[in-house]
């Protein structure tokens, strides 16, 4: 499968589940018949979605060239991006779980968000070193050129 149609296919059907989960939400909310099951297959859904991310971003990603050319930075920073979107499939379930009132989803989330926060912060340190480094090898590069 190309990266065009992988991409747009990810982008129609992100809209499309999220809407469906959301509508499924408020059928839930509201207590109208089938609300539970609905959620349900929703949330499979959002979790299936993530996991054609994960595969996206270790395919296609922004990263791989970067990774390609060995910078460690990078691959770190992918790593990180697929165990957010591992978490993301957590807390999507957390939430289900919460929303049908089942045992042990209030530490599940809590654990979940917790950890992506982390993770946030730490892809937030590496993304900045990785782009000063770049931006430094790039003026020197155009330095180098004004040279010769």
């Amino acid at each position: 499968m190309k990266k065009d149609s992988f991409s747009s296919f990810l982008a129609l059907s992100t809209g499309l589940v999220l809407s469906f989960l959301a509508m499924m939400a408020l059928f839930n909310i509201f207590h109208w018949p089938g609300g539970r099951l609905y959620l349900l297959i929703a949330t499979c859904l959002v979790a299936c979605l993530s996991c054609c991310y994960i595969v996206y971003v270790y395919m296609f990603g922004i990263l791989k060239p970067l990774c390609e050319e060995g910078n460690s930075d990078a691959k770190h920073l992918r790593n990180i991006e697929i165990a957010a979107l591992i978490l993301l499939i957590i807390i999507a379930i957390g939430s289900f779980m919460k929303l049908m009132h089942w045992p042990g989803a209030g530490p599940i989330l809590l654990n979940a968000l917790l950890a992506f926060m982390i993770l946030a912060i730490i892809a937030a340190f590496i993304g900045s070193n990785l782009f000063s480094r770049r931006t430094r090898n790039q003026q020197n590069k155009i330095h180098i050129s004004h040279k010769n």
